[in-house]
């Protein structure tokens, strides 16, 4: 299903990171500097055009994008689609960028909201409550890749707006904390679900993480576990 570049939290070494292969495009959801720098270190990009999309405007989910556009524009010769959740998050994504130097007439890059995207793999962004700051923009993903339902949360406080979108057998990649912080989903909380996870048989996978290990040990007699990094 989905890899990852990183799977930490805002203060760790790799910055949460997903990316999956659709047809000619590599997807990533959401592209924060560190994971750049190991998307650059890959041997090869055979995607034709880089597709990003954007759950919110922390830093730590887009710090990444600007230098994606120079570098593939430059070095890898390949398209880069942005796509936002929102028109308010449109506009704040193209400011950081104009900013970052990417409105430079020798680099290439494409802005869209989700409904202009042409995305078919895009079910719908959800729009969820995250920090007092970025009220109203912020988001997570419902999509369908290889026939499998997905839903992505990005970061939250909340879990009801994406249990709703759950079905059977959805695969659930579930932001999670081990101490509490009011705008992040505690570890507790997520584990308190894991009945009705098991009993519609719902996949979940935890990203976004702070402490890991410690994480890793209280979901130990769950069916939940921890994304993989590439």
């Amino acid at each position: 299903m989905l890899k990852f570049l990183g799977r930490g939290a805002g203060f760790t070494d790799e910055h949460n990171c997903a990316y999956f292969v659709n047809g000619d495009d590599m997807v990533l959801i959401d592209c924060s500097m560190t994971a750049f720098i190991k998307l650059k270190k890959f041997d090869s990009i055979n995607a034709k055009r880089i597709v990003v999309l954007v759950t919110h405007t922390h830093s730590d989910h887009i710090s990444g994008i600007s230098m994606l556009i120079h570098y593939a524009y430059y070095v890898w010769k390949k398209s880069v689609l942005i796509v936002a959740p929102s028109n308010d998050v449109l506009k704040d994504i193209k400011k950081v960028l104009s900013i970052e130097g990417c409105d430079d007439e020798n680099v290439e890059y494409t802005l869209v909201t989700v409904d202009k995207s042409g995305l078919d793999f895009i079910i719908d962004s959800i729009l969820t409550v995250h920090v007092p700051e970025l009220e109203g923009k912020c988001f997570g993903y419902e999509l369908l890749i290889d026939g499998k339902h997905i839903v992505y949360t990005g970061d939250t406080g909340i879990i009801n707006p994406f249990v709703s979108r759950l079905k059977k057998g959805s695969y659930f990649y579930c932001e999670c904390t081990y101490y509490p912080a009011g705008v992040h989903l505690h570890v507790e909380e997520i584990i308190s679900m894991n009945e009705w996870f098991e009993e519609n048989d719902i996949k979940v996978f935890l990203m976004h993480l702070d402490e890991e290990e410690k994480i890793e040990k209280l979901i130990e007699n769950t069916g939940m576990q921890l994304v993989e990094v590439v």
